[in-house]
Protein backbone atom coordinates (compact mmCIF):
# COMPACT_ATOMS: atom_id res chain seq x y z
CA UNK A 1 0.00 0.00 0.00
CA UNK A 2 1.09 3.23 -1.00
CA UNK A 3 -0.13 6.46 0.16
CA UNK A 4 0.60 10.05 -1.16
CA UNK A 5 -0.52 13.46 0.20
CA UNK A 6 -0.43 17.26 -0.02
CA UNK A 7 -1.56 20.37 0.63
CA UNK A 8 -1.64 24.23 0.42
CA UNK A 9 -2.98 24.04 -3.60
CA UNK A 10 -5.12 26.36 -4.92
CA UNK A 11 -6.77 25.62 -7.63
CA UNK A 12 -7.95 21.93 -6.72
CA UNK A 13 -4.98 19.53 -8.05
CA UNK A 14 -4.62 16.51 -9.93
CA UNK A 15 -2.84 13.62 -9.02
CA UNK A 16 -2.13 10.44 -10.15
CA UNK A 17 0.40 7.53 -10.25
CA UNK A 18 3.21 6.49 -11.93
CA UNK A 19 4.98 2.83 -12.52
CA UNK A 20 8.61 3.26 -12.76
CA UNK A 21 8.62 3.21 -16.42
CA UNK A 22 6.66 6.64 -16.38
CA UNK A 23 3.93 5.19 -17.11
CA UNK A 24 0.07 6.12 -15.38
CA UNK A 25 -1.09 3.68 -13.02
CA UNK A 26 -4.82 2.66 -12.52
CA UNK A 27 -5.81 3.87 -9.34
CA UNK A 28 -9.11 5.29 -7.11
CA UNK A 29 -10.13 9.33 -7.41
CA UNK A 30 -7.76 10.55 -5.07
CA UNK A 31 -9.67 11.83 -2.29
CA UNK A 32 -9.87 16.11 -1.73
CA UNK A 33 -10.94 18.43 0.40
CA UNK A 34 -10.95 21.96 1.27
CA UNK A 35 -10.12 23.98 4.00
CA UNK A 36 -12.73 27.10 5.17
CA UNK A 37 -10.07 29.53 3.45
CA UNK A 38 -10.93 27.70 0.19
CA UNK A 39 -6.94 26.04 0.29
CA UNK A 40 -7.07 22.43 -1.20
CA UNK A 41 -5.46 19.40 -0.13
CA UNK A 42 -5.62 15.98 -1.41
CA UNK A 43 -4.83 12.16 -0.85
CA UNK A 44 -4.20 8.90 -2.38
CA UNK A 45 -3.41 5.31 -1.22
CA UNK A 46 -2.59 2.64 -3.97
CA UNK A 47 -2.11 -1.07 -4.03
CA UNK A 48 0.97 -1.92 -5.52
CA UNK A 49 2.76 -5.49 -6.22
CA UNK A 50 5.50 -6.47 -5.00
CA UNK A 51 8.40 -7.06 -7.67
CA UNK A 52 12.41 -6.72 -7.82
CA UNK A 53 13.01 -2.76 -7.75
CA UNK A 54 9.47 -1.27 -7.69
CA UNK A 55 9.60 2.59 -8.30
CA UNK A 56 6.62 4.55 -7.99
CA UNK A 57 5.66 8.09 -8.55
CA UNK A 58 3.00 10.06 -6.76
CA UNK A 59 2.71 13.73 -8.91
CA UNK A 60 0.53 16.11 -7.36
CA UNK A 61 0.40 19.71 -9.91
CA UNK A 62 -2.41 22.29 -11.24
CA UNK A 63 -4.57 21.05 -13.43
CA UNK A 64 -4.03 24.23 -16.20
CA UNK A 65 -1.90 27.28 -15.36
CA UNK A 66 -0.02 29.65 -17.03
CA UNK A 67 2.34 29.42 -14.17
CA UNK A 68 3.34 25.53 -13.55
CA UNK A 69 3.40 23.92 -10.30
CA UNK A 70 4.50 20.51 -9.68
CA UNK A 71 5.22 18.33 -6.84
CA UNK A 72 6.77 15.10 -7.04
CA UNK A 73 7.21 12.37 -4.35
CA UNK A 74 9.52 8.98 -5.32
CA UNK A 75 8.57 5.61 -4.10
CA UNK A 76 10.52 2.37 -3.71
CA UNK A 77 9.10 -0.73 -1.98
CA UNK A 78 12.63 -2.18 0.15
CA UNK A 79 10.78 -5.25 1.91
CA UNK A 80 7.88 -7.38 2.22
CA UNK A 81 6.54 -5.95 4.39
CA UNK A 82 4.03 -2.53 3.20
CA UNK A 83 6.73 0.01 4.24
CA UNK A 84 7.96 2.41 1.79
CA UNK A 85 11.46 4.67 1.44
CA UNK A 86 10.67 8.60 0.67
CA UNK A 87 13.32 8.45 -2.51
CA UNK A 88 12.93 12.09 -3.62
CA UNK A 89 11.23 15.47 -3.92
CA UNK A 90 10.94 17.89 -6.53
CA UNK A 91 8.87 21.11 -6.49
CA UNK A 92 8.88 23.36 -9.41
CA UNK A 93 6.86 26.90 -9.60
Amino acid sequence: MLDCSSAGWYPEPELFWLDGEGNIMSAGPPETTTDPDGVYSVSSRGMVEKRHNNHFTCRVQKRTSTRPERRTFMFQMISSWPSLTVLFLSVST
